[in-house]
């Protein structure tokens, strides 16, 4: 047992402290929280929940105006940086295909492409062929010639044989 209260001051102090104490044993015994404390520190996060109930479709929107039909993608070969290019326009370059975005994209690489390929790595190497007849040693081009009508080289080899060569295709 503490000591005697000195003045009337003691007295009270000491049955207020007294009063406090059995509240928070009888909140404790009824379960009644109490006033909050001071906030802990950040514990460690908590493993992820079970995910939720699918929640119901919302209402369907109205139909949006009908498009213009898109562009056309056209393929302009190799990549020319003289040429000018136009939207949707495709090229080649560098081992890639790349897409024009707009008119007059700009060189490429270029904010006004989008790469649409890349090179591939290169292949493991195949089977060696098979070896290939022996060929006429001193055999070779004795002549080199045009036809009259200019739209096949004749090739005579010193074996005396001739083969043509189509210079022009329709």
């Amino acid at each position: 047992m503490t000591d005697k209260p000195q003045t009337y001051a003691d007295a009270i102090g000491i049955c207020l402290a007294l009063c406090q104490r059995t509240l928070a044993e009888v909140r404790s015994l009824q379960r009644i929280p109490g006033p909050p404390g001071e906030a802990g520190p950040q514990g460690p996060q908590g493993e992820p929940g079970a995910p939720g109930e699918r929640g119901e479709n919302g209402e369907k929107g109205e139909a949006g105006q009908v498009g213009t039909d898109a562009r056309q993608w056209r393929h302009r070969r190799g990549y020319d940086p003289r040429q000018t290019y136009a939207d949707g326009d495709v090229v080649a370059h560098d081992g890639g295909s790349w897409l024009a975005l707009t008119d007059e994209p700009g060189s490429l690489p270029g904010d006004g492409w989008a790469q649409l390929t890349v090179r591939g790595q290169r292949g493991k190497p195949g089977d060696r062929g098979e070896r290939g007849p022996q060929g006429s040693e001193g055999r070779g081009i004795a002549d080199l010639s045009i036809s009259e009508s200019g739209e096949m080289l004749i090739v005579e080899l010193s074996d005396g044989t001739q083969r043509s060569i189509a210079l022009v295709t329709r």
